[in-house]
């Protein structure tokens, strides 16, 4: 799960940390923009075409 890329709203965001916080699973995202965001597992989508982590260039 760490340090792959999952859709969030159709984005791709990659996970770099996650826990359980009171029964809900919790992670910290980076978007493409670079912008980091702490929000819940749930609803993120898995996508094997993006592979794995962002590229920033």
């Amino acid at each position: 799960m760490i340090g792959r890329t999952y859709l969030e709203r159709g984005k791709p965001a990659v996970v770099l940390i996650r826990w359980a916080d009171k029964g809900m699973r919790k992670v910290l995202i980076e978007h493409e923009s670079g912008e980091h965001v702490v929000r819940s597992f749930r609803g993120l989508r898995k996508t094997p075409s993006f592979g794995t982590g962002l590229h920033h260039g």
